[in-house]
């Protein structure tokens, strides 16, 4: 994917990169795919024990590439889950996009299996 991404930008790499998901190897993509100075945003939660292998560290130095974190996109609940409702029932927020699979609650541990397997990680379950 790195290298797919240099060649598009002309070796340049992107601004912004986001992680979704919280993988290690995602994560890792992200920053290299980043131009210097760039930022890669992780948005999704990995899990305790992972680790990043950014080496070596000074080519973050050197291109002064940032990671940072965000926390539910640093939302204001109050104020932001109204908006986001009144822009999904508009038709202007694909929520239908983001879903990976559909269960019947029944199968809640189905999911949280394939959660952990990093299939799925977009699921939703119905009663």
């Amino acid at each position: 994917m790195v290298e797919r991404v240099q060649a598009i930008t002309n070796g340049i790499g992107v601004d912004d990169a986001f992680d979704a998901v919280g993988s290690t190897v995602a994560i890792e993509t992200c920053v290299w795919s980043t131009r210097n100075g760039g930022t890669t945003v992780l948005v999704g939660a990995g899990g305790l024990d992972q680790t990043l292998n950014l080496s070596p560290p000074v080519i973050i130095t050197l291109s002064e590439r940032k990671i940072m974190g965000s926390f539910l996109g640093s939302c204001n609940g109050r104020r932001d889950i109204p908006r986001l409702v009144a822009l999904w029932r508009a038709g202007r927020l694909d929520l239908e996009g983001m879903i990976t699979a559909r269960r019947p609650l029944a199968e809640v541990n189905d999911a949280f299996a394939d959660m952990s397997a990093g299939v799925g990680l977009r699921t939703v379950l119905a009663i």
